[in-house]
């Protein structure tokens, strides 16, 4: 066996080996998207897979909590959940109420519009002069202010999608991993393929604050995930793209 091969497999089998019995009494809480790919309604999508497998790796125990996207760290902070798995990524300070382990998968944005706009938008300045849409996220509405729009946001994607439908707005700013099913869930909708994503950020894990064994063994097993290829696979099948590190 190539010696490199050999030492990398003995490093996972003795990293995996260390990963403590935290929280084996306990079956925690986890909110996960109540959307696809990385969530679901029941419990699905890359991180039902990715905790599933967390599990597998040690003692803990969850149940699942399906919610809106914008509830998930306050569910952590106000201590309504125990963790949360998701495409959010840190947020740009510190929240006393959560720390971050990961990344666990990478996420960038791209652009919906109607099939009738036959455009090749590439960038956020060819949209000048439409109006811009997109679900409340921090990352999306500073790329869009950034670049000089007043966007209109929307509290849930089905409301979005029906106003872009309806030429209430013009352009709708979307997760690029989400995007294949928004589009579709609409009729006379398509994706801008021509357009290239600037805002790119990491989706991590979402721990409350002062839980350090708990934040300790899921950091133990991400490791073991990425060193043996695991994590890869499960973003693989949901076509998310593969954490960077």
């Amino acid at each position: 066996m190539n010696i490199r091969i050999k030492c990398a497999a003995m490093a996972a089998v003795v990293f995996l080996a260390a990963v403590p019995a935290a929280y084996a009494q306990d079956t925690l809480r986890v909110g996960i998207w109540n959307q696809g790919p990385f969530g679901g309604e029941p419990p699905g999508g890359l991180c039902f897979d990715l905790m599933e497998t967390i599990v597998e790796r040690t003692d803990l125990a969850f149940t699942y909590h399906p919610m809106p996207a914008p509830q998930l760290i306050p569910a952590v902070v106000a201590g309504e959940i125990d963790l949360e798995c998701s495409a959010l990524a840190a947020p740009g300070r510190r929240d006393p109420g959560i720390v971050f382990v990961g990344p666990i998968l990478t996420n960038t944005e791209t652009i919906i519009v109607r099939a009738d706009d036959a455009m090749a938008y590439v960038d956020l300045a060819d949209f000048t002069g439409k109006r811009m849409g997109t679900t409340v996220n921090p990352g999306r509405q500073a790329a869009l202010t950034g670049a000089g729009y007043e966007p209109v946001l929307f509290d849930a994607a089905p409301l979005a999608a029906e106003a872009l439908a309806a030429g209430t707005i013009d352009a709708w700013m979307v997760n690029a991993a989400e995007a294949p099913r928004l589009s579709t869930e609409t009729p006379g909708l398509r994706i801008v393929e021509t357009y290239v994503g600037v805002s790119v950020t990491y989706g991590m894990i979402g721990v409350a604050h002062g839980e350090v064994e708990l934040m300790g063994t899921i950091l133990q097993a991400l490791e073991g995930l990425k060193i043996d290829g695991t994590l890869d696979a499960i973003a693989d099948r949901w076509a998310v793209p593969r954490a960077p590190f």
